[in-house]
């Protein structure tokens, strides 16, 4: 498990934000069968959500970045094995920007779902994404609604 995350000047990682993580841009899963798949936020046109690539994201998708190594980390919090995948779309963003609504579908969040634990994978704002460990979590702060978004930036 990495994080993949802007070069900031900090050597600190920011990612730990008491309920959830927050990084920009994504995150890089290795499976037992030694595969690795990528979740990235992306962008095309006014359009945005998560991307799911059989691959790492560097150097594929992203050109640099600050990869966190959080196996560790991972395994006291998330999933130990992953059973079920599920998606939750969305039919466009609003972007405050803009104000405009986007017709594109947008994959804006992934559930991991494990035999004991699972992890909540959503879109955040500008490139973050977030990592919530409990659904209930994730709802308490916005997210894995009808419209799959938070009204307002949360703070780092």
């Amino acid at each position: 498990m990495r994080f993949i995350d802007l070069e900031y000047e900090s050597d600190r990682p920011y990612w730990h934000v008491g309920d959830h993580v927050l990084f920009d841009h994504g995150l890089e899963l290795e499976l037992d069968d030694g595969s690795t798949w990528s979740l990235i936020w992306e962008q095309a046109g006014t359009s945005e959500g998560l991307g799911i690539y059989p691959e790492p994201l560097l150097p594929n998708h992203l050109m640099a970045g600050r990869t966190f190594e959080a196996t560790r980390y991972w395994h006291r919090r998330g999933p130990r094995d992953i059973i079920s995948v599920e998606l939750g779309w969305s039919e466009g963003r609003l972007h405050e920007d803009a104000g405009v609504q986007t017709p594109d579908r947008c994959l804006r969040e992934v559930v991991l779902v494990g035999h004991d634990r699972e992890a909540v994978i959503v879109l955040g704002y500008g490139v973050d994404v977030l990592v919530y460990w409990s659904r209930v979590d994730a709802r308490r702060a916005g997210y894995l609604t009808e419209h799959g978004r938070r009204r307002s930036a949360p703070t780092r």
